[in-house]
């Protein structure tokens, strides 16, 4: 059923206060597409349409949303659903949604969810937002030193429904610092009687949670890795991050990069920043470009006054060669900032 059609079914559920009509009509519809129905309605239908759907697919739905939009469809809904929606995302993602909320919410949030959600969370939230452990889950799979193979495909069994995809086992010994891993493939295949120890590989790389995203980032397209395990000063396991986390922070620190380029930070947003801060963002950069344009003209017309009043067809060019010069200028700066964010360059290099 197209997006219209479904946005105006829902409207008249809505109007008629049938809310079990709305989670029939959703169910077999993708959260991203939900999400953008959700973004055409009133504020305040978003709670009674987020309540007609179960707490697993709202969640999905929440992080489908821009900011903006997430921000404003938050701030409709009490501290009761928004706990129960982030007890079902996983713990990067609710970290990181809780961390969006105004204090008070926050706090208000945390107070009503249960126990073991809240133990995933909490510590998440003491990380910088850019940071390894701002954007690491703590839902992994580990094992002992003392484990066999056996035990731990015993294990995994217990837990599966608990951890979303995982590619790897990491071993870990009795103070729960990091030895090394296995690939679900090596485990599987492996002799029941093993120990895990015999047959894990030591690990490749692992990064610490104050360690910028940006850099993490490099790490999994040095190493081409789906997951790297995130771990403290000792060596202790904290948590892990997986490629689609990685996939993210790379769209975010591209986007970030060119509106640094364009000189205007990384908090403007085509639609949403009010016109006075967009002003204030572009107006000085803007003039900067103004005056020393105009300081180049001055320079070529006192300098080259004679040759113009003896061929006056050359004025003509002035606009184009300046237009031009711009565009080499652009087109410069894209390279050079583009080659420093992928790391092919370095400040020495330039110098």
């Amino acid at each position: 059923m197209p997006s219209p059609e479904l946005a105006e079914r829902i409207t008249n559920d809505l109007l008629e206060g049938n809310l079990q009509d709305i989670r029939d009509v959703l169910t077999d519809v993708h959260p991203a597409e939900i999400a953008g129905i959700l973004t055409a309605f009133p504020p305040e239908d978003y709670q009674r349409i987020l309540e007609a759907l179960d707490a697993e697919t709202a969640s999905e739905v929440i992080l489908e949303l821009d900011p903006e939009h997430r921000e404003e469809i938050l701030g409709e809904l009490d501290a009761d659903k928004i706990a129960e929606i982030v007890e079902e995302m996983e713990s990067d993602d609710a970290a990181d949604l809780i961390g969006e909320l105004p204090e008070q919410t926050a706090t208000s949030v945390l107070s009503k969810m249960d126990p073991e959600g809240l133990r995933d969370v909490e510590p998440l939230l003491k990380y910088p937002e850019d940071s390894a452990g701002g954007i690491m889950q703590t839902e992994l799979v580990k094992v002992g030193s003392n484990f066999t193979v056996r035990d731990a495909i015993n294990w995994i069994r217990l837990i599966a429904d608990e951890i979303p995809d995982f590619y790897q086992i990491f071993v870990t010994d009795e103070s729960d610092r990091l030895l090394g891993d296995i690939s679900l493939q090596t485990l599987i295949l492996a002799t029941p009687g093993s120990k895990v120890t015999d047959i894990m590989e030591p690990l490749e790389v692992t990064v610490t949670p104050y360690m910028d995203q940006e850099d993490v980032a490099k790490i999994f397209q040095k190493f081409d890795i789906l997951s790297v395990p995130v771990v403290d000063d000792d060596g202790a396991l904290l948590g892990r991050i997986t490629a689609d986390d990685i996939l993210d922070v790379i769209a975010e620190e591209a986007s970030e990069d060119i509106m640094q380029m364009a000189g205007v930070g990384d908090t403007l947003h085509p639609i949403y920043t009010p016109t006075r801060t967009r002003i204030k963002l572009r107006i000085p950069w803007l003039l900067m470009t103004l005056v020393g344009e105009l300081f180049i003209a001055f320079i070529i017309v006192y300098a080259f006054e004679p040759t113009l009043q003896k061929v006056a067809i050359l004025a003509a060019f002035m606009p184009a060669i300046m237009a031009t010069g711009g565009n080499v200028g652009l087109q410069t700066t894209t390279i050079v900032i583009r080659s420093l964010g992928m790391g092919t360059i370095n400040i020495k290099q330039i110098l």
